[in-house]
């Protein structure tokens, strides 16, 4: 196990080491959890696999025999999981958005329903993995922003493809209008990000079936939501009905 260093202020919280648990060490999890590591936080690890979790014991972490002795003697349990049924098992409300690169620039933004008590324990965590950390509210909370984050950069990511076909269409360069798209007023995170995201698409576990799934759950989650709210959401709609065309 890794010794923390009470004078090291990213590892403690007044003046008390604090002791971490990290679930799920996947493409995202992993780059996570090895910045808590490397922000000399006493951390313990547990995935389905053996590969990341012996990465992490590499760079000092200790691996979990299972929940029961992760949560044992932590103060907090950071979980990076993929779907709904997983996050029931476990329960965090604290989801994340950046992706692959971000999450191992530790520049990842955190949205974050809860008690402030409670958010005060774990900021030293999350400010070890990402940059903008937003309290957003009660437990719920932050799923209920993370849905909308996903409605959005859906919806974005549906316009940008369209734009590239149309140009290819017509003879114009496609990454001439990549280039124009992010540095004009239509500028965006995934104009500036669209080769990353092709090739984080093209070796997602699952391929581009299991990202459309995930991408789809999400937006009807959110239009889930406007429902029972008396909300119309046309634009996700749509989005969402590209998805699941032929």
């Amino acid at each position: 196990m890794m010794t923390t260093h009470p004078d090291e202020h990213s590892a403690t919280v007044a003046g008390a080491a604090v002791r971490a648990g990290f679930v799920g060490l996947g493409n995202i999890g992993e780059p996570m959890a090895r910045n808590v590591a490397e922000a000399g936080f006493d951390l313990t690890v547990l995935d389905l696999n053996e590969a990341p979790m012996a990465r992490l014991e590499a760079v000092g972490a200790r691996r979990a025999a299972s929940m029961t002795d992760l949560a044992i003697g932590r103060d907090v349990v950071l979980i990076v999981v993929i779907n709904q049924a997983q996050v029931d098992k476990l329960l965090l409300d604290a989801p994340i958005s950046g992706g692959p690169r971000a999450a191992a620039d530790g520049t990842l933004s955190v949205m974050v329903g809860g008690d402030q008590a409670h958010l005060a324990i774990a900021r030293p965590l999350l400010e070890a993995m990402g940059e903008h950390i937003a309290h957003v509210g009660g437990v719920g909370r932050g799923q209920i922003t993370k849905i909308a984050n996903n409605m959005v950069l859906a919806a974005t990511m549906q316009t940008v493809h369209e734009a590239l076909a149309l140009c290819g269409a017509m003879d114009v360069d496609p990454q001439v209008m990549l280039e124009i798209l992010s540095r004009g007023a239509a500028d965006s995170w995934v104009a500036r990000n669209w080769t990353g995201i092709g090739r984080s698409v093209s070796t997602y576990p699952g391929g581009v079936e299991n990202l459309t799934a995930l991408t789809l759950k999400d937006l009807t989650f959110g239009l889930e939501l406007a429902a029972r709210h008396d909300l119309t959401l046309p634009f996700t709609e749509l989005t969402a009905g590209e998805l699941t065309a032929p």
